[in-house]
């Protein structure tokens, strides 16, 4: 696979690193020569290609080499077709044999662009946020079932670690190019990944990304993507300059804003933020007499995850409050100075991030409502005069 840089391996090579994958320290010694020819034939169907190799043997290391390797060659490998210019099809048999709670969180992560670069901590957020994550024993944390997904999936190589702690804990990851390959070939039509499309979003449309797109693209499919009832992500990357949508009379309308921000590492390179939803204001007039934020909330009502951050909002429109399935909200980075009482109504809210948030003077007194707040972030509030009475009934991580 020229295009993907990977460097193919005899076969010498190919069978080492297989075993080094699948089999425990000294195992080969004890396995017998039909066992050592099936994994030579699963190497061969690799290509020598090491990526796939890493792949199929991290979904078998767990299996029993005597019985398991020949029915998985047998039964699942020899079927797939076999190009030396796709090796997707392989790689999808270690899709095949994931527990349905990570096939879901692997697929998510097709609507961020390749290459793309994530905190562990924002990405078991989303996972939470659309219900990814199910635990049977309360005493377990969300939090911490989401990370042992997360060493699963880097297990199995379909992630790929990019920044560790002190503590050896993931902090940050990505996906290969060929892993993202495959999440996009596999994501169900729920899933509107499109560069530039013009066309109109289907309204049955769950999960949406917009790559490159500029104001005349989302003024076209702005209808379409208001009438998408089921939506419940909304992300955006490489945003070329604010997006606004905008309903009847412009010079009457507030904005609802669409942007993606660039932010700059100290080495000059870009990153795009995480996901993105840039709603600024709304309160224009649409046909029946409603707004039009009642009508993007009524509309957007099974929306899991908004963020609103580095938006310049200088005041939180209350319409927030009926997007009562929502369980991520970031409003970061802005200069309101007061959250409104509405936000209580978010009795599902899980993720509540205020950082920055300087001018920001008084949280909403019944906060002690959203009583599934898991955690609020208020770092950098400076002018916050006070927390309100009943703040320590909620059960959060605060930062």
């Amino acid at each position: 696979m020229p295009a993907y840089g990977l460097k193919v391996k005899d076969k010498e090579k190919s069978w080492a690193l297989f075993k080094k994958i699948t089999l425990k320290q000294g195992q080969e010694l004890s396995i017998s020569s039909s066992v050592l020819k099936i994994g030579m034939h699963i190497v061969d169907r690799c290509g020598g290609i090491p990526f796939a190799i890493i792949t199929i043997g991290g979904s078998l290391h767990l299996k029993n080499s005597e019985t398991e390797w020949s029915s998985f060659l047998e039964k699942e490998l020899s079927k797939i077709p076999q190009t030396e210019d796709d090796i997707i099809p392989t790689l999808k048999l270690s899709y095949d044999h994931l527990p349905s709670s990570l096939k879901q969180c692997f697929v998510y992560f097709a609507l961020f662009p390749k290459d793309y670069e994530i905190d562990v901590e924002i990405l078991v957020q989303h996972w939470m946020a659309q219900g990814f994550i199910k635990i049977s024993d309360p005493n377990d944390c969300l939090e911490d079932v989401g990370y042992e997904f997360l060493k699963e999936l880097l297990c199995r190589s379909f992630f790929e670690e990019v920044k560790i702690d002190d503590n050896g804990n993931v902090t940050k990851c990505k996906m290969h190019d060929l892993m993202h390959e495959l999440a996009e070939s596999i994501t169900p039509s729920e899933f509107d990944r499109r560069n530039g499309i013009a066309e109109p979003i289907n309204s049955k449309t769950c999960h949406v990304s917009l790559y490159k797109f500029d104001l005349d693209l989302v003024q076209k499919i702005q209808p379409s993507l208001i009438q998408a009832k089921k939506m419940r992500t909304i992300l955006a990357a490489e945003v070329n300059g604010p997006v606004v949508f905008c309903m009847g009379n412009e010079s009457t309308c507030d904005e609802i804003v669409v942007q993606m921000f660039w932010f700059f590492t100290s080495d000059g390179e870009s990153t795009c933020a995480e996901i993105v939803v840039r709603l600024l204001s709304f309160c224009t007039s649409v046909g029946d007499g409603e707004s039009t934020c009642d009508a993007i909330a009524l509309n957007l009502k099974l929306l899991r995850a908004l963020d609103l951050q580095l938006c310049g909002i200088g005041k939180v429109p209350k319409s927030i409050g009926k997007l009562k399935h929502l369980r991520h909200l970031d409003l970061s980075y802005n200069g309101f100075k007061v959250l409104p009482d509405c936000i209580t109504r978010l009795h599902n809210l899980q993720t509540l991030k205020l950082s920055r948030c300087d001018c920001l003077q008084v949280l909403p007194k019944d906060i002690n409502k959203l009583i599934n707040l898991r955690s609020l972030e208020i770092d950098g509030c400076l002018s916050l005069k006070y927390m309100p009475r009943g703040i320590g009934e909620l059960s959060v991580n605060g930062a």
